[in-house]
Protein backbone atom coordinates (compact mmCIF):
# COMPACT_ATOMS: atom_id res chain seq x y z
CA UNK A 1 0.00 0.00 0.00
CA UNK A 2 1.35 3.40 -0.95
CA UNK A 3 1.76 6.01 2.33
CA UNK A 4 -0.33 8.67 1.07
CA UNK A 5 -3.31 6.40 0.89
CA UNK A 6 -3.42 6.19 -3.02
CA UNK A 7 -3.47 3.54 -5.59
CA UNK A 8 0.19 3.06 -7.13
CA UNK A 9 0.14 4.93 -9.94
CA UNK A 10 -2.68 7.43 -9.22
CA UNK A 11 -1.84 10.45 -8.96
CA UNK A 12 -1.65 12.95 -5.84
CA UNK A 13 -5.49 14.07 -4.73
CA UNK A 14 -4.93 17.72 -5.29
CA UNK A 15 -5.04 19.94 -2.28
CA UNK A 16 -8.44 21.55 -1.11
CA UNK A 17 -8.60 25.10 -1.33
CA UNK A 18 -11.56 26.88 -0.23
CA UNK A 19 -10.58 30.23 -1.37
CA UNK A 20 -9.77 29.10 -5.07
CA UNK A 21 -13.49 27.37 -5.46
CA UNK A 22 -15.41 30.40 -4.23
CA UNK A 23 -13.30 32.37 -6.72
CA UNK A 24 -14.18 30.58 -9.41
CA UNK A 25 -17.92 30.15 -8.55
CA UNK A 26 -18.29 34.04 -8.41
CA UNK A 27 -16.36 34.37 -11.74
CA UNK A 28 -19.25 32.48 -13.48
CA UNK A 29 -21.94 33.79 -11.79
CA UNK A 30 -21.11 37.53 -12.16
CA UNK A 31 -19.81 36.12 -15.52
CA UNK A 32 -23.68 34.40 -16.34
CA UNK A 33 -25.49 37.34 -15.47
CA UNK A 34 -23.57 39.22 -18.18
CA UNK A 35 -24.11 37.20 -20.41
CA UNK A 36 -27.68 37.28 -19.42
CA UNK A 37 -27.24 41.17 -19.69
CA UNK A 38 -25.77 40.77 -23.27
CA UNK A 39 -28.57 38.73 -24.74
CA UNK A 40 -31.00 40.88 -23.17
CA UNK A 41 -29.57 43.23 -25.45
CA UNK A 42 -29.51 41.23 -28.62
CA UNK A 43 -33.20 40.44 -28.09
CA UNK A 44 -33.91 44.23 -27.36
CA UNK A 45 -32.38 44.80 -30.70
CA UNK A 46 -35.18 43.13 -32.31
CA UNK A 47 -37.75 45.32 -30.86
CA UNK A 48 -38.21 49.11 -30.53
CA UNK A 49 -37.60 48.38 -26.66
CA UNK A 50 -41.75 49.36 -25.98
CA UNK A 51 -41.85 46.09 -23.76
CA UNK A 52 -39.80 47.48 -21.55
CA UNK A 53 -41.25 50.86 -21.35
CA UNK A 54 -44.33 49.48 -20.65
CA UNK A 55 -43.11 48.24 -17.28
CA UNK A 56 -42.64 51.51 -16.32
CA UNK A 57 -45.44 52.60 -13.46
CA UNK A 58 -46.86 56.48 -14.90
CA UNK A 59 -46.94 58.09 -18.29
CA UNK A 60 -44.54 61.07 -17.33
CA UNK A 61 -41.61 58.56 -16.99
CA UNK A 62 -42.68 56.53 -20.16
CA UNK A 63 -42.74 59.53 -22.55
CA UNK A 64 -39.15 60.55 -21.10
CA UNK A 65 -38.00 56.94 -22.05
CA UNK A 66 -39.40 57.19 -25.55
CA UNK A 67 -37.71 60.31 -26.29
CA UNK A 68 -34.37 59.09 -24.52
CA UNK A 69 -34.55 55.52 -26.74
CA UNK A 70 -35.65 57.65 -30.09
CA UNK A 71 -32.49 59.62 -29.38
CA UNK A 72 -30.39 56.80 -28.68
CA UNK A 73 -31.39 54.77 -32.36
CA UNK A 74 -30.10 57.75 -34.16
CA UNK A 75 -26.34 56.12 -34.79
CA UNK A 76 -24.28 52.92 -34.36
CA UNK A 77 -26.71 50.07 -35.16
CA UNK A 78 -23.79 47.95 -35.85
CA UNK A 79 -21.66 48.76 -32.46
CA UNK A 80 -25.00 47.74 -30.94
CA UNK A 81 -25.24 44.22 -32.32
CA UNK A 82 -21.68 43.92 -32.68
CA UNK A 83 -20.98 44.72 -28.66
CA UNK A 84 -23.38 42.24 -27.00
CA UNK A 85 -21.84 39.26 -29.04
CA UNK A 86 -18.14 40.70 -27.83
CA UNK A 87 -19.88 40.49 -23.94
CA UNK A 88 -21.01 37.58 -24.53
CA UNK A 89 -17.59 36.05 -26.11
CA UNK A 90 -15.59 37.23 -23.13
CA UNK A 91 -18.16 36.03 -20.55
CA UNK A 92 -17.84 32.92 -21.99
CA UNK A 93 -14.48 32.65 -21.61
CA UNK A 94 -14.39 33.96 -18.28
CA UNK A 95 -17.07 30.69 -17.18
CA UNK A 96 -14.77 28.67 -19.27
CA UNK A 97 -11.72 29.19 -17.90
CA UNK A 98 -13.36 29.84 -14.22
CA UNK A 99 -13.89 26.12 -14.55
CA UNK A 100 -10.52 24.94 -15.32
CA UNK A 101 -9.63 27.13 -12.19
CA UNK A 102 -12.02 24.87 -9.66
CA UNK A 103 -10.07 22.05 -11.05
CA UNK A 104 -6.50 23.64 -10.75
CA UNK A 105 -6.08 22.88 -14.15
CA UNK A 106 -5.02 26.17 -15.70
CA UNK A 107 -2.93 28.58 -14.11
CA UNK A 108 -2.36 30.75 -17.43
CA UNK A 109 -5.89 30.56 -18.12
CA UNK A 110 -7.05 31.18 -14.70
CA UNK A 111 -5.20 34.48 -14.65
CA UNK A 112 -6.34 35.72 -17.90
CA UNK A 113 -10.25 34.96 -16.98
CA UNK A 114 -9.70 36.98 -13.69
CA UNK A 115 -7.74 40.06 -15.11
CA UNK A 116 -10.93 40.13 -17.62
CA UNK A 117 -13.50 40.49 -14.99
CA UNK A 118 -11.44 43.05 -13.43
CA UNK A 119 -11.97 45.24 -16.91
CA UNK A 120 -14.76 47.25 -16.88
CA UNK A 121 -16.22 47.40 -20.36
CA UNK A 122 -16.74 43.64 -20.42
CA UNK A 123 -19.27 43.85 -18.01
CA UNK A 124 -22.16 46.96 -18.19
CA UNK A 125 -25.02 47.88 -16.73
CA UNK A 126 -24.77 46.80 -12.31
CA UNK A 127 -22.47 43.46 -13.13
CA UNK A 128 -19.49 45.75 -13.35
CA UNK A 129 -20.24 46.08 -9.51
CA UNK A 130 -20.38 42.71 -8.94
CA UNK A 131 -17.41 41.59 -11.38
CA UNK A 132 -14.78 43.81 -10.69
CA UNK A 133 -14.40 42.48 -6.73
CA UNK A 134 -14.52 39.01 -8.01
CA UNK A 135 -11.67 39.54 -10.24
CA UNK A 136 -9.82 41.21 -8.20
CA UNK A 137 -10.29 38.22 -5.29
CA UNK A 138 -9.69 35.93 -7.92
CA UNK A 139 -6.18 37.87 -8.87
CA UNK A 140 -5.44 38.13 -5.10
CA UNK A 141 -6.21 33.78 -4.73
CA UNK A 142 -4.26 32.92 -7.82
CA UNK A 143 -1.11 35.29 -6.47
CA UNK A 144 -0.55 32.90 -3.41
CA UNK A 145 2.39 30.48 -3.95
CA UNK A 146 0.13 27.49 -2.26
CA UNK A 147 -2.60 28.08 -5.35
CA UNK A 148 0.05 28.30 -7.83
CA UNK A 149 1.68 25.55 -6.89
CA UNK A 150 -1.54 23.23 -6.60
CA UNK A 151 -2.00 23.72 -10.87
CA UNK A 152 -1.46 21.09 -13.07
Amino acid sequence: MNPTGQPFGAPPAQPRNDQLNLAAILLIVTAAFAILYGLMSLLSLGSDGSWIINLLPDEATKQKMREAMAQGKAGGSVANAVWPVVIIAANGFIIFAATKMKNAQSYSMSMAAAILATIPCCFNGCCCVLSMPAGIFALVVLMKPEVKSSFT
